[in-house]
């Protein structure tokens, strides 16, 4: 058998090294790879977090503007059913005040007698009239009362609205921080 050339032993030589080199080279590369994958992993989580916190924040807060409204409605109806309350309170004191006056001046009336006739005619036509502008002045009241009703349902009816308004722009501006959390995750992946 023949021995072989110088030559041919330096070549394997050199492809073993180079081997050997490249092999270290895609040792290095590998690691590299592994620890920007591990930053990578580090940063999507940290971005998760942030968004978690931030999408958090956000909601607190909706729920707090939420929590404010309906308490501004409650406390609006409250003061509704109180004003409400006030006028049919005033208006039966009124009322009863007059019929308090009308009883008083028939009880008048009929105290004086015979004698006093026709006073006492005039007198009771004067009450009539008296008790017909107070029967009058009543009604008015009551019609003023019940403007007041339909103002203040108007009212309540608007406010309803206007929050029912801001929770579906509420309902919108999550559902869009939802779509945006979701290209944000499917771009981390």
């Amino acid at each position: 058998m023949r021995a072989p050339k110088a030559g041919a032993r330096i070549t394997k030589l050199d492809a073993e090294e180079d081997a050997r080199a490249e092999n270290r080279q895609l040792i290095a590369t590998i690691a590299a790879l592994r620890e920007a994958l591990e930053d990578a992993r580090a940063e999507t989580g940290a971005v998760r977090r942030d968004l978690r916190s931030e999408v958090e924040g956000e909601l607190v807060e909706l729920r707090s503007t939420v929590g404010a409204l309906r308490e501004a409605l409650e406390q609006s109806r409250a003061a509704e059913r109180a004003a409400v309350e006030r006028a049919v309170a005033s208006s039966a004191d009124e009322i009863s005040q007059l019929k308090a006056t009308v009883q008083a001046l028939r009880d008048r009336i009929e105290g004086l007698g015979q004698d006093h006739r026709e006073e006492v005619q005039r007198l009771n036509a004067r009450a009539h009239a008296e008790a017909a502008q107070l029967q009058a002045a009543a009604r008015a009241l009551r019609d003023e009362l019940e403007h007041a009703k339909l103002r203040a349902e108007a009212q309540r009816q608007d406010a309803l609205a206007k929050a029912n308004e801001e929770i579906r722009d509420l309902r919108a501006t999550c559902q869009i921080l939802r779509d945006q959390l979701d290209v944000v995750r499917g771009g981390a992946r």
